[in-house]
């Protein structure tokens, strides 16, 4: 009878103790950015009130077809070759390092799909270094101004890879994009993990 007590107390406390755990909220590392889920607070699957909330008002926001004109159709560019497309967003927020931040991150671009956020776009353009230059991606530090050789070392090599002046490093099936400029990282993308089928159709598309 007291070896039952003492497991019944014992199965009390470590199940307590395991509820507490459960429900004790996880450390937020801002600064870093994750494949396939995003940076600190923001993270695909929020809705653009949180986005609104977490980054304040966009300087502007467009539907999918004035996006398409602005951003595709005016600059001649093959619309198969924007994977940003692929995710059938309906909403677009456009974002400076201007706006009223709760927490700041270096963010161009977020896309939505039915309220939710489903890729974005993050970069060093328009920011001061000392800023960007606290964002990391991935666990060996990739960070802004990052080489392409850096790039396919800490990753491996791409399912779609363009190395000149602009160069593109897609791994579509870990839900992250890089974009460099001369030779340094310049750009990131931020999407739901491809399927390796849908990856190589995409690359099918594209051309490459």
């Amino acid at each position: 009878m007291k070896n039952f007590l003492v497991l019944f107390v014992l199965t009390t406390v470590f199940t307590v103790a395991f509820a507490q755990n459960k429900n004790k909220p996880i450390a937020i590392n801002y600064n870093q950015i994750t494949p396939g889920k995003g940076v600190g607070e923001l993270v695909l699957g929020i809705s653009t009130e949180k986005a609104i909330e977490i980054l304040g008002m966009p300087e502007k926001s467009r539907s999918y077809e004035q996006e398409q004109y602005e951003e595709v159709v005016k600059f001649g560019k093959n619309i198969s070759q924007e994977l940003c497309y692929n995710t059938h967003y309906d909403r677009v927020f456009k974002y400076n390092n201007d706006c009223d931040a709760k927490v700041d991150y270096p963010v161009y671009k977020l896309y939505f799909r039915n309220n939710q956020l489903v890729y974005m776009v993050l970069t060093s353009y328009g920011y001061d270094d000392v800023f960007y230059n606290k964002f990391t991606a991935g666990s060996n530090n990739i960070s802004f101004h990052s080489s392409g050789e850096k790039i396919k070392k800490t990753m491996g090599y791409p399912e779609i890879i363009q190395e000149r002046y602009v160069g593109e490093y897609l791994y579509m099936q870990r839900g992250i994009d890089f974009l460099t400029e001369n030779n340094e990282m310049r750009a990131i993308f931020i999407y739901e993990p491809v399927e390796n089928e849908v990856a190589q159709a995409i690359k099918l598309m594209s051309g490459y």
